[in-house]
Order: C-alpha cells, then structure tokens, then sequence
C-alpha cells in the first residue's frame, strides 16, 4: 500500500499516534503519501508521525486541521532538539500540506525558522503548502528573508503560501496539482 486517504475520518491525534506506531515505526511500511485532511489532528498526533523512526512518507496532506499557532511554535521547538541531537527528521518527505489550520505568520515563521537552522529537519522538502491562512501576509523582513534562504538550500524549499508568491508558486501549485492528480489516478483501485 502506497497511497492511503483517511480524509474526514476524524482520527485525530489518538488515531495519527495509533497509525504512526503500528505502521511507521521501524519502516514498516511502504506507504508513500497520507491524505489526513479534515480529522481534528492536532500538533501532538502530527509530531508522534514526524518523529517516527522509519517514516518513509513523501506527501503528507494536513489540510484542514487543527495544528494552530501554539501547536506549531511547540512542534517547531520540538523538531530544533531533535535535529540539535542529532536526529534526521522525514529524510524521506517531499510536499506536506499545512493548509487550514489556523496559523498565522507568528507560527507559520516559526516552523519556517526551524527549517532554515536545521539542515536535518525534512531535508528533502521541496513544497511546504500553508494556503487557506488569511493573518499569513509573508511581507515581513524576517518573512521574506527566511523563505529566500530556504529557496537556496541544498534541496530548494517553495513556500506555497498564496497564489502567486512565493517562488513561481502558481507554477509550482499548478505542478503539485497535477502530479497529485496523476498520482492519485495511478494509485486508485481500478473496479472491474
């Protein structure tokens, strides 16, 4: 099983923590991309996923959940000790979806600022999605600048905030939209 879609499920944080213990941990699982939109996921069921040795995930869609600044200012702090001691955090992931979760720039910039000082935090992210968050301007100097350093890591990072900033982000949204469908296409059981 590569694909798994648990959109509206309502599993919340138990149901993540529950998920992430029987099927990530140790790299059990071959599962390439969660869709965990709309289910009350919290920043605790989604640092139990992120911290998961093994995760081998590659896209993650949260949208439409209940993440919130305080829950993504702790999540960032958490993921910066783990990086300092040393641990590599979803080498694997490449798009994850923040979308609708009640961020502002505060928050938004903290997990952003996590990503910059911490080479080992999602190393291979190339898409970081946090449309749908009105308060998220991206117009600030610390804004502008994080995201610009981060667009010239090892491995570019596009924060996809709004439609039509960011690095080409109507491009690139226009990209993920496509490859997303395809992949979802390829990966759908065909009925006979």
């Amino acid at each position: 099983l590569e694909f798994l879609s648990l959109k509206g499920c309502g599993i919340g944080d138990a149901g993540l923590e529950a998920l992430a213990k029987s099927a990530f941990e140790g790299g059990k699982c071959g599962l390439k991309e969660l869709v965990l939109m709309s289910n009350k996921v919290t920043a605790v069921g989604m640092l139990s996923m992120l911290l998961c040795e093994g995760l081998s995930l590659h896209t993650v869609q949260l949208l439409d959940n209940e993440l919130g600044d305080d829950g993504v200012i702790n999540m960032a702090i958490t993921l910066s000790e783990a990086a300092t001691s040393g641990q590599v955090v979803c080498q694997d992931l490449v798009d994850i979806d923040l979308g609708k979760n009640r961020l502002t720039e505060t928050g938004a910039l903290h997990l952003l600022i996590a990503i910059r000082d911490h080479p080992s935090l999602f190393p291979t992210l190339k898409t970081l999605g946090l449309g749908a968050h009105p308060d998220i301007k991206g117009d600030s100097t610390e804004w502008v600048q994080c995201v610009e350093a981060l667009e010239g890591r090892a491995v570019p990072l596009d924060v996809v905030w709004q439609v039509g900033m960011g690095q080409g982000s109507k491009e690139e949204t226009d990209r993920i939209q496509r490859e997303t469908m395809a992949e979802l296409s390829h990966n759908m059981p065909q009925i006979p």
